[in-house]
């Protein structure tokens, strides 16, 4: 597709917006939308294991590179001061954390268990405002300087911060804001609010205006500055200091050198161009760096005679830029970034990090300007020819510096370059254009010439390229491969054009180490051809076999990587093995930051640089790592085009934009030592966070087995984005393998069955390396009782004793069964025994009277009949309750209810019987259902037998587990012989007894009545 007309004119703008400009770097910020507690920062301490600790207007806050945890009054943090307003924060060279509140009281915070210890203060006076300046280390000693409170003394001993007018040895009434240790000499360097003070332990000399006995060069020189603040001695031996004397319209930056004594005082307002403006300090940096800062800005000291400041551009261009009115405080952590304070948020840069140089086509002679860069030659006399869509063409000079054109070449004239070629022979340089115009320039004759070849059809020249034959081919826009023979042109650039053949758009063309000829052209895919046979020896494309097709037929790029490993880009890469046609394809499911490939480059090192539409991305080949940088690395305009890209002699790298182009080492981006160990920063327990530091101190995590979901945070308190970590981590116990963590650097699981679990968290840099540790956290999750060894164990001898004791009752039935079929047995065989032997007694009497007395012997013979009767009955009765079928309640009520119709029809009595419903129901054995009948069946006997009246009333019914049995006979009742009622009563007893059972008789003349009680289950 051609490119619109109106994109000729691409943004060409002033050099003072374009220039790679010192100052300039790339920031990120941090606000309260990131979760900072407050955009004004007031100070920034890294303690001894990493961590950021920031103090505001809002709260103390602790900030590990991905979330923030807040000590303040809001809901749901947590609050150790009694006052949100946090002044300062200090460690100190114990590693212990100062911090200082609103309310002006000092103390120490613990920084693992988030408790605050206040340190007495004996104020000179008590004050209302926030008065504590800084804490500083003076020989050996805490420090605290005030705003016109005078200066405070750690005194470690008692706990107690008292005054130190005596320790610093500072001339009556004055008053020190800031206080130097000189290392190297023991010298106490001060600035106070009356001037400049210097104390020489060695000479024991006190000396400042008007009382130099060391006649000190330095107060000599600055004698007469009053209103001195921000004292600061450098690597360099260079005292500085900030005054501002009422009769001045701003302040003065005065610096001192203490080995020249030479002296320099600057204005700000004249060396950088700021009106009203205001210094609130110096920082330096361990590499020796000193900036300034304050109102409006934010400078680097240099010291050079031309410019001795250099200002950070304050400005927003763009995300990574930086704007605010005022910075508050510069700090440096170990890693030597600087974090700036700002009103408008807190920013992190490191001004020895940047790596990408943002460059902007740039005229010899003339000012830089925006434009589209297609094409980048690196030619053999050591000229960067640049290419642009609408700009002609640029030269750069070795060092990348802006170079005259060659002799004889205008590079203005030339519009709408595609590609630059250099011929083997450095005769010749080819330029294809728009509308299939060449433009050959000869360094012979120091001319160059424009024409278009008939055989390229008007069409664009997208591509060009060498063969070993020192034939150069075209790949056009229309799609046309064209051929220029070296050799049939006779050495004319004019002539020699012949079309071979016509693919769709071409988009690449690359003459391998054997001299092969690969094409990559839009909808066909690519192939490799034989430049002299023009024959077609390999084709990959979307159509072929599995393993062996191309992500999509859409190259945009070619690279060989080694002598049988081309990578071609088609939005994905596709990495071709030519020995077995082997096609692997690499997508974002792989880790390709976007499937938008449209440049690569093979660095020095072996890793393989892709230009996509949203940044560039180091793809290490060994171990498949992609690495993306982006703006927020520095590359102003991450989107990259199509075509260009470079590798210069030094390893330097060059890739085009829309906009501009980046020139970068990929050297400097080597990580060559293992990165940081991780740290765990975080455990939610159902999202509420615990106290990480202490939960780190115990052997294990302990959990409930219904309180379970976790989040998991980690960091390697690194904190520029530039040293592009991946996180790995494992639950062993719950993951099989390793994960890669996302953006928020946590792992979350909602639900963890009991059991033991080891949490792993390593880190993992750009070149493939672990970090040496593992940081590792025990959790144990206990069992639900129900789960538990001694729930299960007590299971066990439940069990063990539910058997034995169905054992013991199965062992009992059948003794009790045993005993009860031998007691039957017993009593039955007592019963027919004696009944056999009356009978047998009787009949021997029966016949001894038989013939003499005849009515006696009948007699007999009746009584016979009788026990006859009733030992039938009685075995009648055993056998019934010994069958199965009868083993239940409701029949022995039957067998009652039949006993009960044969003494009415005998005897002439009426039983009326009421049975409750529950007796029924009720499950008894057999010898208490037999015991209970015959007790009924002798009660009744008894009752039918004497009772005068004609109606027995029977009641059965279930009370409290008692079963009970009242027969009452109404009426007059026939009391008979002792001998009789005794043997009735004897067997009812022994029955009962049996039972056992409590029986009631009672019997009078107005009738008898027999109440019986058993006892069930």
């Amino acid at each position: 597709m051609k490119r619109l007309p109106l994109l000729l004119f691409l943004f060409v703008l002033a050099s003072d917006v374009f220039a790679q400009q010192a100052g300039q770097y790339v920031f990120e910020r941090l606000t309260t939308a990131n979760g900072l507690s407050s955009n004004i920062i007031q100070a920034i301490v890294q303690d001894v294991r990493g961590y950021i600790w920031l103090a505001s207007n809002n709260g103390l806050q602790r900030y590990d590179g991905n979330r923030f945890i807040t000590f303040n009054h809001q809901p749901g943090n947590l609050h150790p001061f009694e006052n949100d307003f946090v002044g300062f924060v200090y460690e100190d060279a114990r590693h212990r954390l100062w911090v200082g509140t609103g309310d002006n009281k000092v103390g120490i915070f613990d920084t693992r268990t988030f408790k605050f210890k206040e340190v007495p203060v004996k104020w000179r006076m008590n004050n209302t405002i926030f008065i504590i300046k800084r804490l500083t280390d003076v020989q050996g000693n805490l420090v605290m300087t005030t705003i016109d409170n005078g200066v405070y003394l750690y005194d470690s001993v008692r706990n107690v911060f008292n005054q130190s007018e005596d320790f610093l040895k500072v001339p009556k009434g004055w008053r020190p804001n800031t206080i130097v240790d000189d290392k190297k000499d023991g010298k106490l360097w001060m600035s106070c609010a009356e001037g400049l003070v210097m104390y020489d332990p060695k000479t024991n000399n006190i000396n400042y205006r008007g009382h130099n006995p060391d006649k000190n060069p330095f107060i000599t020189r600055f004698a007469e500055n009053k209103h001195t603040h921000w004292l600061h001695l450098d690597q360099h031996r260079r005292l500085s200091f900030v005054t501002w004397e009422p009769d001045k319209p701003g302040p003065w930056v005065c610096v001192f050198d203490l080995a020249s004594n030479n002296s320099k005082n600057y204005s700000l307002a004249k060396e950088i161009g700021l009106g009203y403006h205001e210094v609130f300090g110096p920082m330096e940096q361990r590499n020796g760096r000193l900036w300034f800062h304050g109102l409006p800005f934010l400078a680097e000291y240099t010291g050079d005679s031309t410019q001795p400041f250099i200002p950070i551009r304050n400005e927003y261009l763009t995300e990574q830029s930086i704007r605010f009115d005022r910075v508050e405080r510069v700090y440096e952590d170990r890693e030597q970034n600087l974090w700036v304070a700002t009103d408008n948020g807190l920013y992190l840069f490191n001004p020895d990090a940047e790596v990408f140089k943002n460059m902007y086509p740039q005229r010899y002679g003339e000012k830089p300007a925006e434009a589209a860069i297609q094409a980048i030659c690196k030619a053999s006399d050591g000229l960067v020819w640049i290419g642009s869509w609408g700009g002609g063409l640029y030269f750069y000079d070795k060092d990348m510096n802006p170079a005259p054109a060659p002799e004889g070449l205008d590079g203005s004239n030339a519009h709408m370059i595609w590609h630059i070629l250099e011929q083997k022979d450095k005769q010749r340089m080819w330029i294809g254009m728009q509308a299939g115009e060449l433009l050959v320039y000869d360094r012979a004759t120091k001319k160059g010439q424009y024409f278009r070849p008939p055989e390229i059809k008007g069409s664009t020249i997208r591509e060009m390229v060498e063969d070993r034959d020192g034939n150069i081919w075209f790949g056009t826009q229309s799609g046309y491969i064209v051929k220029w023979d070296k050799k049939a042109s006779g050495g004319d650039a004019t002539k020699g054009f012949t079309l071979v053949m016509r693919e769709g758009l071409v988009h690449e063309m690359y003459c391998d180490r054997e001299g092969f000829l690969w094409i990559g052209s839009m909808g066909y895919g690519c192939f490799r051809m034989d430049p002299r046979t023009h024959k077609i020896l390999n084709r990959y494309h979307t159509e072929a076999e599995p393993g062996r097709r191309l992500y999509e037929n859409t190259p945009q790029d070619i690279l060989q990587y080694d002598d049988t490993t081309f990578i071609v880009s088609t939005g994905a890469i596709n990495i071709i093995n030519t020995r077995t046609g082997a096609i692997r394809i690499l997508s974002t499911q792989h880790g390709l930051p976007s499937n938008s490939v449209y440049e690569m480059e093979k660095d020095q090192q072996g890793d393989v640089w892709l230009g996509l539409a949203n940044g560039l991305c180091r793809f290490n080949v060994e171990k498949d790592i992609f690495t993306l940088f982006d703006r927020r690395d520095g590359i102003r305009h991450d989107n990259f085009s199509s075509i260009g890209s470079a590798r210069m002699a030094d390893g330097s790298l060059i890739f085009t934009t829309d906009h501009n182009f980046v020139m970068f080492d990929p050297a400097r981006m080597r990580q060559r030592a293992a990165p940081r160990d991780a740290v765990i920063t975080l455990f939610g327990l159902e999202n509420h966070p615990l106290l990480v530091d202490s939960l780190m101190q115990l052997d294990q995590v302990v959990l409930p087995h219904d309180r379970t979901s976790i989040t998991i945070g980690f960091s390697a308190l690194t904190y520029l984005n530039q040293q592009k970590l991946a996180y790995y981590y494992q639950l062993e116990g719950q993951d099989k393998e390793w994960i890669r963590a996302d953006g928020r650097q946590q792992a979350i699981y909602n639900y963890l069955p009991p059991g033991r679990y080891v949490f792993k968290v390593k880190t993992q840099n750009g070149d493939g390396l672990f970090s040496e540790e593992e940081a590792m956290l025990n959790i144990y999750v206990k069992a639900p009782f129900w789960r538990t060894w001694w729930f299960y164990g007590a299971l066990a001898l439940l069990f063990t004793g539910i058997l034995y004791w169905i054992d013991r009752e199965r062992i009992k039935r059948i003794l009790g069964l045993q005993k009860m079929r031998s007691q039957i047995a017993g009593n039955l065989h007592t019963a027919v025994n004696t009944t056999l032997n009356n009978i047998n007694l009787l009949s021997e009497m029966a016949k001894i009277k038989a013939d003499k007395d005849v009515s006696l012997s009948k007699e007999y013979i009746e009584q016979i009949s009788e026990k006859s009767r009733e030992m039938i009955d009685a075995m009648d009765d055993v056998l019934w309750s010994i069958q199965p079928e009868n083993d239940s309640m409701q029949k022995t009520l039957l067998r009652i209810n039949e006993f009960s119709d044969g003494l009415q029809s005998s005897h002439g009595v009426t039983v009326k019987m009421e049975v409750d419903n529950k007796v029924t129901g009720l499950t008894l054995d057999m010898k208490i259902r037999q015991d209970i009948y015959f007790l009924y069946k002798d009660a009744l006997s008894y009752i039918v037998q004497y009772a005068e009246g004609t109606t027995v009333l029977v009641n059965m019914d279930l009370v409290k587990s008692r079963f009970l049995l009242k027969i009452h006979a109404p009426g007059p009742f026939t009391v008979v012989e002792a001998a009789a009622d005794a043997r009735y009563f004897e067997a009812m007893q022994q029955r009962a007894a049996q039972l056992p059972a409590l029986l009631d008789i009672q019997t009078d003349k107005r009738g008898i009545a027999v109440i019986l009680q058993v006892p069930v289950r």
